[in-house]
């Protein structure tokens, strides 16, 4: 059996009485070390690929510890494979985390998701390429090879230089709105 962690925040505190259940129904529980908790549930081999359904359940676990208390929210899939695992996570990353949630404090985690324009030519996110084309079909030498190559990852380049400035013209619409940024 293995754990699914949804987030680490201060104090030995307990899931409260309105506690969400977890991913697949799971009940929530919290491990506590040094000061420091983590709040967890049980996590069956069909729940490590995410749907909606299991990403709003988890959503609304780290919400609610998010509620009272600042937390420092885990990406879904962050798998314990044993309780001991947690515990030595809290111990080994204890300043760490620590100087993260006081950083933290009274602040509260927000996303921007943007989803390229794919009707238009040319907006293919270097994450999430086109359909894989032949980089030179019938290359009739090495030269011509290896001159298609370069335009492929040209072409990569351009688009996520087209996401960055993207991301530059919405950082600068919300400044003073956020303390820190990541682009992923």
């Amino acid at each position: 059996m293995s754990y699914l962690l949804y987030c680490i925040f201060r104090g030995p505190a307990q899931p409260s009485p309105g506690m969400p259940p977890g991913v697949s129904g799971k009940p929530v529980f919290v491990l506590s070390q040094n000061g420091l908790s983590a709040g967890l549930s049980e996590l069956a081999e069909s729940d490590t690929d995410p749907d909606v359904e299991k990403l709003l359940a988890y959503e609304a676990v780290i919400e609610h510890f998010d509620g009272p208390q600042t937390v420092i929210p885990v990406r879904y899939g962050c798998q314990m494979k044993d309780t001991s695992e947690a515990l030595h996570l809290l111990e080994r990353h204890r300043d760490e985390y620590a100087a993260l949630l006081a950083e933290l404090e009274g602040l509260t985690e927000m996303g921007i998701h943007v989803i390229p324009d794919r009707s238009r030519p040319g907006t293919e996110s270097p994450a999430e390429p086109a359909a894989p084309q032949p980089v030179c079909p019938p290359c009739e030498s090495g030269a011509a090879y290896l001159a298609a190559k370069r335009q492929h990852y040209l072409g990569l380049d351009r688009a996520a230089q087209r996401e960055r400035s993207l991301a530059e013209e919405l950082w600068t619409s919300l400044a003073g709105l956020y303390v820190r940024r990541k682009l992923r």
